[in-house]
């Protein structure tokens, strides 16, 4: 009952962190015009969670490809009007944040939002060529040593997704143990041999926190590249 007969609410936002909600939460909200759920994997809520007024007036937006979900699930349901919103997710790139070395290849792949839009074509550009280039297809080169945005654009909607790509010069991208066959691995630091030869720790975003360090002490837990081949987990 947070929001119990709040006559002046006429719109309401629900991020995807939320998990649940109570009873009557937002029950005599009746000038309610728009729910905006951006919830991936709805739950059930309690048919009086709203009134039946806002079920049936107010529109209920979701996140793209969530609408089957959103019909089957208890509460949602009893929405009459429910709509695909993907302002949120122009274009999904697989990934957000990649590391390549020089002369290295990657592949980006895109999902273009709404499903139901006919043409899904899409245009790859990179904001600096001379430190990264991309293809047609996705396919992401290192140039030279710098960070560059790759950005990926639907034709028919003009929405858009990018990724940041942190290119490594080879020296940096060569594996603690001297190994350059071109791998990448995850390992868990505390599996990790007792001596090692110094390294170069990198964050995800690609920039040096630790030069010729022998270990990840005083570093946040978390996830580090180092030489910009291998991957150390910090737990």
């Amino acid at each position: 009952m947070a929001f119990y007969y709040c006559s002046g609410l006429t719109s309401v936002t629900i991020p995807n962190s939320v998990t649940s909600i109570g009873e009557k939460a937002f029950y005599g909200c009746d000038i309610l015009s728009e729910v905006i759920s951006k919830i991936e994997d709805p739950f059930n809520i309690g048919t009086n969670m709203f009134s039946d007024n806002t079920f049936y007036n107010a529109t209920l937006y979701i996140p793209a490809g969530t609408i089957g979900k959103y019909k089957a699930t208890e509460g949602w349901k009893n929405f009459v009007f429910i709509e695909e919103s993907y302002t949120d997710v122009n274009v999904k790139l697989n990934k957000n944040k990649l590391v390549v070395e020089k002369t290295k290849t990657a592949k980006l792949t895109a999902t273009v939002y709404p499903s139901t839009l006919t043409d899904k074509s899409v245009k790859w550009t990179s904001s600096d060529k001379s430190i990264a280039t991309v293809t047609s297809s996705g396919k992401v080169k290192g140039v030279a040593p710098g960070t560059a945005t790759i950005t990926c654009t639907s034709v028919a909607t003009g929405l858009k997704g990018t990724c940041t790509v942190t290119v490594l010069s080879v020296s940096e991208a060569r594996g603690v143990g001297g190994d350059d066959d071109g791998t990448t691995a995850i390992e868990n630091l505390d599996e990790s041999p007792a001596a090692v030869e110094p390294f170069d720790v990198y964050d995800l975003s690609g920039r040096k926190v630790r030069h010729q360090a022998t270990s990840l002490d005083g570093l946040p837990n978390g996830v580090y590249i180092v030489n910009g081949k291998k991957i150390l987990k910090k737990d």
